[in-house]
């Protein structure tokens, strides 16, 4: 039954009766804990909420005293608490063992009561897939099933209430091919229609590649995909299909799977795969999503023990990493099974130096790290990677343990943010999807779990908590955001920032740049570009300017740091600096702002720039 309430009572008369004291004013404490009742179904089957036990909310006639309200109740019910003051709404305890709906009947009958209501239970709506294995993906949700350390886990559930996932955010299993009729996966397969109604051996579709109707295999340059143990089990944790009753829960339980078989072998044939879902890419982003497919996130759980991937040796490695990057693509990389440190004994991928790159190493269901590799400069974070369930060959599930297991939690979690990002991030990654690619980075850095194992071992310190970066993403910048940061630490240890001040919105006409982080005394020039384009760690100073294209200085030439290290100008929207005169602001544009800065002129003064700032006006 439905209660509501917007009832006008009559004004309560107090009818003749002897002085009635009101109560004692005593402290008031938590409520008490009361039992909860759960009623039978309703005639046809439909749930009936619970409620609790002993109690009910009342809203009275407005105006009513204490004392009215004392005489109202009798001495059957008694006030609890106020619940909201402005709507005469009372918590009333039951003092002598009247059931709630019947002590609800009685006090809505009388003078003075506006309405009476039970005072419903009410849950997080933590989304909790119907999948029957769900149960033993403690990395997923870990309530302490596996006996290991309940919340040691990418809190999943949590971020689901996010959402779940979306076709449109695709992730490229790069790996020993993928299954991908397997009964949790062939829902969520990519397809290309083009070459699925197309006639064999013709490259229906354009795209260079023949018949490649779910994928690529980079082996035998072909479109034939058979699927492996391993590459089956990786696409599960990432993207198997949740909430269709069956199997496992992916992280990402809609995002489109493309399978591309090339993990071993050669560089060459990884470079294949590769460029594979670049083009798939690219060919998404030049026909506006005619064609192709909008990859976000490779998983690549492979790479060469002690591999120095800076060297000229693997120089192609970074090449297209940067590519993919610049495309909107981050490359999740699994980094090795073996306890020791990748920033002195050198790792690919995991060792590479691409910014795009997310280096993954594993947890237990304790949240340590104990069998994979660390590197406090070069591995990213942790996510979980010992005994993870998912999908094998043969339309079957299992149980597998190594970095290779913790690489997809994060590839899916890459899929995820997209799908539950702020209309502001889908600005930003309109017009710059490689700015947008860092941003779900630094995100995914910036809101994981610090865990011993961990900091000190790892560039965040910490295991991703999906529900935290879905958060972020959710929330994101209605005005602004920082790309190509953080900064380079600049002399005295810090890395510079750049914000706003005032409002983002062009008819307040209130917008400033602050600069902080920097050393004292320090002189500072702002600049400008209307580019939708970065440049990224480009070689000449000490930090790095990422602004690209046609770069304005502000009129307002150089400002001094104050003694907290801040250094600020006020805007004129109506005329921002370009190298040749000034452009007005437009609702709907993104400039980008960064500041250059080198130490106050005692001994030998050192550059540095500040990290971006891109700005979408309203």
């Amino acid at each position: 039954m439905l209660y509501t309430a917007l009832v006008v009572a009559a004004p309560f008369v107090a009818p003749p009766q002897q002085s009635v004291q009101p109560p004692v004013a005593q402290e008031r404490g938590p409520i008490q804990e009361r039992a909860v009742v759960a009623p039978a179904p309703d005639p046809d089957g439909t749930p009936t909420p619970s409620y609790i036990d002993g109690q009910v909310l009342v809203r009275f006639s407005s105006g009513l005293d204490e004392s009215t309200r004392f005489a109202i109740l009798g001495d059957r019910f008694a006030i609890e608490r106020t619940v909201v003051r402005r709507l005469d709404l009372d918590l009333v305890q039951i003092l002598d063992g009247t059931s709630v709906i019947d002590a609800m009947a009685d006090l809505s009958r009388r003078d003075g009561v506006a309405y009476a209501t039970p005072d419903h239970v009410v849950t997080n709506r933590d989304t909790i897939p119907n999948d029957p294995q769900f149960s033993q993906q403690y990395g997923k949700n870990n309530t302490g099933q596996t006996g290991g350390t309940p919340d040691a886990d990418i809190d999943a559930p949590e971020a689901w209430d996010f959402g779940t996932g979306s076709a449109e955010f695709a992730v490229a299993i790069v790996d020993s091919g993928t299954e991908h009729t397997h009964p949790d996966l062939i829902d969520n397969r990519w397809e290309n229609t083009a070459e699925i109604n197309g006639t064999p051996g013709v490259d229906d579709d354009g795209n260079g590649y023949v018949d490649d109707r779910f994928g690529w295999n980079a082996f035998t340059n072909s479109g034939s995909i058979s699927g492996s143990t391993h590459g089956t089990h990786v696409a599960g944790i990432a993207a198997a299909q949740g909430g269709n009753g069956r199997g496992v829960t992916g992280v990402s339980w809609d995002s489109e799977i493309v399978s591309i078989s090339g993990s071993s072998g050669s560089t060459s044939t990884v470079l294949i795969a590769y460029g594979y879902a670049l083009d798939l890419k690219d060919d998404w982003l030049a026909s506006n999503g005619a064609e192709g497919v909008n990859i976000v996130a490779t998983n690549s759980s492979f790479g060469i023990d002690f591999a120095n991937c800076n060297s000229p040796t693997y120089r192609p490695w970074n090449d297209i990493y940067d590519l993919m990057g610049q495309s909107g693509i981050l490359s999740c990389a699994a980094t090795a099974n073996i306890n020791i440190n990748v920033d002195v004994q050198g790792d690919v991928p995991t060792g590479c130096s691409s910014d795009y790159v997310v280096s993954v190493t594993a947890t237990n269901d304790d949240d340590r790290r104990d069998f994979s590799a660390f590197g406090a400069n070069q591995i990213d974070l942790g996510a979980p990677g010992a005994s993870i369930r998912s999908t094998v060959t043969g339309g079957g599930y299992g149980s597998l343990t190594g970095t290779s297991m913790a690489t997809p939690q994060v590839c899916g979690a890459v899929a995820l943010l997209h799908s539950v990002a702020s209309p502001e991030f889908g600005l930003l990654r309109d017009s710059d999807p490689a700015a947008a690619a860092l941003e779900i980075k630094r995100i995914l850095l910036e809101t994981v779990d610090v865990r011993p194992t961990l900091n000190g071992f790892t560039v965040s310190g910490g295991r991703m908590n999906l529900e935290a970066a879905a958060a972020e993403v959710d929330a994101f910048g209605a005005a602004a955001v920082n790309y190509c940061g953080p900064a380079a630490p600049n002399s005295i240890g810090f890395s510079a920032e750049m914000s706003l001040t005032g409002s983002n919105v062009v008819a307040n006409d209130d917008f400033g740049l602050m600069a902080s982080g920097l050393p004292t005394g320090s002189s500072t020039l702002f600049l400008v570009s209307a580019d939708e384009s970065f440049v990224a760690n480009p070689g000449g100073s000490f930090g790095s300017l990422c602004l690209g294209g046609s770069i304005g200085r502000f009129a307002t030439q150089v400002v001094s740091a104050s003694g907290a290290g801040v250094a600020m100008i006020d805007v004129d929207l109506a005329a921002l600096p370009k190298p040749n005169g000034t452009a007005a602001v437009a609702v709907g544009d993104t400039w980008r702002f960064q500041a250059w800065y080198r130490d106050a002129v005692i001994g030998l003064p050192v550059s540095n720039f500040t990290d971006g700032l891109a700005v979408v006006f309203e």
